[in-house]
């Protein structure tokens, strides 16, 4: 290939002069890498990082004292090597070490090293031309494909560096344009022609990665502040929902008569008596039993039972207990630790007639995030504080919609509570963190941005604050002051950005590599060609994708003109491919979304799977969705939910697979997806002669942690239609799904219980209101006959020794007999 180079791209001139030039080449080359070398080392000492990046301008300041040493005794081939395996040396190892740099060192160092050699060994430069060039696009392959462990520069190196690397390519540059008479009509095309397709290259790629980053971080900063708005809202309107249910409460006419009651066993006494009252009571409180008096008086009246139906009614709630208008418990649903409030803060609140919220507890032990609520309770028809209403309201269910909308943020998304003290609550992981006053300060500062990008220690990260509201805009919620905080990494949220840098940038290089060999074999008969060829390109650069060249003959010109097409055509279809993949990943978030929004309002586990079913199945345009469940014995799969006439055939069917067999069976044993792209190829798939177009099929465990609930089974008519994508949404789904199941079952579990216990709780009401043994009994025997749904029930009483021991029982007689 050297023979085919150009050899008169410098045209000769006297030894001396020769001299001169590599004299003056050497010294700036040296005087720009101490330069580096000094900035690169205090930079590093700045920082108190590892000074191992400073060893590449010190072996280039090394080289370059050398190089000079030769040209000093005039051999000037030994400097132009040494000058060279410094400077390409410098440049590969700092790649290694640091990323971000590779296309202006590569387009720099190109540059550079041609100027180096026309200037101390002109003779060489038809045969560096190509070396160069391959150091150059080597090095911009290893900064985009090197997995090493890499930084960024640290501080303001990260700054000057690159700049002195422009000034000195820039100097270079100067250097070329002043020596343009030297040189021949084919290196002054030459150079041109190098010069527009980096400049074109790295302006398109800066421009577009610029414009599309630009455009991308705002989507995400605005994406993310929808979230925290969305959020605040949402734990403020449940907040105050909960205020509505305990006021609605407290206005229950016989609840206020019963604290009324309580209440007028103050009257007549002292402040002093009501004082030595509370003493004596709060020394009888914790010497007391479970089953003494003191106790039972607050557990077991009717107060206590409708504090118990309440706490029972809404299954957030823990411990509920009532105070009298002095702050001491009147009736509660558990064993307080105390029973004498009025000196707590939260009476104090609840005494002026205000509501009080606690800010959230985090329990990490026990994984628990709750609050403390309490309300005034007002006599009737008037603001005189009668007592109190305080319950512990578990934040599970805030909880689970905070991280369904933080996993919806993808990996790096975070949804984070700041509380006024300083105090950092993270739901994922119930913990919270102190944040420094500095950094509290920063985000004050920036509250009423939409988004900002804050630097962490180990990222930059677009972040997006609201504080808590509600909607009909309540004080009492307001001024709790927590703060919503959603954050997302900024490089993971790039990251499309930089692949397409990537492809760009490869892209380039292909057009430069084109480019420079045509110029450098036809450059004489291609003059004027090429110049119309490098308008296009500008054009090109300027943001005109359809611009294309004209091709007017089938020659190389054609060839070359048919390249630069391809390659626009090329970019441009990359352009619309990603955009094009952008839109199938939002559409399928979207649709995830959307599952998730439609199960968080269905607690039948019938009408979720589905539901759950036909929206994948219409989503995605599957062949066939179907989700089976567990039987109670954990043998078999049951089918659940099923699209399509097959569906409600195998459902009539009661259809059951039977755990490990076949690839529903082998997901549901092993927790793990199954995923075969041609079903013909796999030994273990089982056909289903209702869905005899199947292909493929992926089916992906519904589980909580280790426990497995069922399957999400898919299947497609296409060989090859499921997909990696296709297995990562259906895992998203199913995990939605799974936590969906989980609270539809517990919501039956609680209706059942709530049940239960209303029912027991009126048949002792209905006893307690019996005032003869008589009555017990046949109140007794009634009532269990109608729950139990008995034919005939019998109260039987026997005397044993000297106590009477009372004895109902109730028995159903399938077969008319006792």
């Amino acid at each position: 290939m050297t023979d085919l180079m150009p050899t008169d791209l410098i045209i000769s001139t006297s030894k001396k002069e020769q001299e001169q030039r590599a004299r003056r080449i050497v010294i700036l080359a040296l005087v720009i890498s101490v330069s580096i070398t000094a900035v690169s080392v205090f930079a590093r000492l700045q920082a108190g990082t590892s000074l191992l990046p400073s060893l590449a301008p010190v072996g280039a300041t090394i080289c370059s004292a050398i190089a000079l040493g030769f040209v000093q005794r005039k051999h000037l081939g030994m400097a132009t090597i040494l000058l060279l395996s410094g400077f390409w040396g410098a440049v590969y190892f700092t790649i290694v070490l640091v990323s971000g740099l590779g296309i202006l060192l590569a387009a720099s160092g190109f540059v550079i090293a041609l100027v180096v050699v026309a200037e101390t060994a002109p003779h060489f430069v038809s045969r560096s031309v190509a070396l160069n060039a391959v150091l150059a696009i080597g090095l911009v392959l290893l900064d985009i494909f090197w997995q090493g462990d890499r930084s960024p520069l640290p501080g303001i190196a990260n700054v000057v560096i690159p700049i002195l690397v422009g000034v000195g390519a820039l100097i270079f540059g100067i250097v070329i344009v002043r020596q343009l008479p030297r040189y021949s009509l084919q290196a002054k095309l030459f150079v041109a022609n190098i010069l527009v397709i980096v400049l074109a290259v790295l302006g398109l790629t800066y421009f577009i990665g610029q414009s599309t980053s630009n455009t991308l971080t705002t989507s995400i900063g605005n994406n993310l502040h929808a979230v925290a708005d969305i959020q605040a809202l949402n734990i403020g309107n449940t907040l105050a929902q909960q205020i509505n249910q305990m006021q609605a409460f407290a206005f229950n006419l016989a609840f206020q008569d019963g604290l009324t009651a309580v209440n007028a066993n103050y009257e007549g006494l002292t402040a002093d008596e009501i004082e030595a009252q509370f003493q004596t009571l709060n020394a009888e409180w914790d010497e007391a039993e479970y089953t003494d008096p003191i106790i039972q008086d607050r557990l077991s009246t009717s107060l206590a039972a409708e504090l118990l139906e309440f706490r029972n009614t809404f299954r957030n709630y823990s411990d509920v207990f009532i105070t009298d208008r002095y702050g001491t418990v009147a009736a509660s649903t558990f064993r307080n630790d105390q029973v004498y409030y009025g000196d707590e803060d939260w009476w104090r609140t609840v005494s002026r007639g205000s509501i009080y919220i606690s800010d959230p507890i985090v329990n990490s032990s026990s994984r628990l995030i709750f609050v403390n609520l309490a309300i005034p309770i007002f006599a009737r028809n008037s603001f005189d504080v009668l007592g109190s209403m305080n319950v512990t309201y578990s934040l599970r269910d805030l909880r689970n919609v905070l991280l369904t909308a933080e996993n919806d943020l993808g990996e790096t998304g975070r949804i984070d509570i700041l509380l006024p003290d300083n105090q950092l609550i993270r739901m994922a992981t119930y913990t919270t963190e102190d944040v420094p006053p500095e950094t509290r300060q920063i985000i004050d500062d920036v509250q009423n941005e939409l988004y900002v990008i804050l630097a962490t220690e180990k990222e930059e990260e677009l972040t997006s604050q609201v504080d808590v509201y509600t909607s009909a805009n309540l004080s009492d919620i307001k001024t709790l002051s927590w703060r919503v905080i959603t954050r997302q990494e900024l490089q993971a949220s790039l990251t499309p950005v930089f692949q397409q840098q990537q492809v760009l940038t490869i892209l380039g290089l292909i057009v430069m590599i084109v480019s420079t060999i045509v110029v450098i074999f036809f450059g004489r008969l291609l003059v004027r060609p090429i110049i119309a060829l490098t308008d296009k390109a500008k054009e090109f650069a300027q943001g005109n994708l359809d611009a294309r060249a004209e091709v007017t003959s089938n020659d190389e010109l054609g060839l070359l003109a048919n390249t630069f097409n391809d390659m626009a055509a090329e970019m441009k279809s990359s352009l619309t491919n990603l955009e094009r993949r952008v839109a199938d990943r939002t559409r399928a978030l979207e649709t995830s979304i959307e599952v998730s929004r439609e199960l968080s309002n269905i607690l039948d586990q019938q009408e979720l799977t589905g539901q759950v079913v036909k929206s994948v199945q219409s989503a995605f345009d599957y062949y066939h969705v179907h989700i089976y469940l567990f039987d109670e014995w954990r043998e078999y799969l049951v089918l659940s939910g099923g699209t399509g006439d097959a569906g409600l055939a195998m459902m009539s069917a009661n259809h059951k697979i039977a755990k490990g067999k076949g690839l529903v069976g082998r997901a549901a044993e092993t927790n793990d997806v199954v995923l075969v792209a041609d079903v013909e190829q796999d030994a273990q798939w089982i056909a289903n002669p209702l869905l005899p177009e199947t292909k493929a099929e992926a089916a992906v465990p519904i589980a909580v942690g280790d426990q497995v609930l069922g399957v999400l089974d898919v299947q497609h008519n296409v060989s090859g239609g499921l997909t990696q994508d296709d297995v990562t949404l259906l895992q998203s789904i199913a995990g939605q799904v799974a936590i969906a199941l989980q609270n539809a079952r517990l919501y039956q579990h609680a209706q059942s219980q709530a049940q239960r216990s209303l029912l027991i709780n009126e048949i002792n009401q209905k006893i307690q209101r019996s005032v003869t043994v008589e009555q017990i009994l046949q109140v007794t025997a009634e009532e269990l006959g109608k729950a139990m749904d008995a034919r005939r029930t019998t109260v039987q009483l026997r005397q044993q020794q000297l106590m009477p021991l009372a004895k109902s029982v109730a028995d159903k007689d399938n077969n008319g007999s006792q």
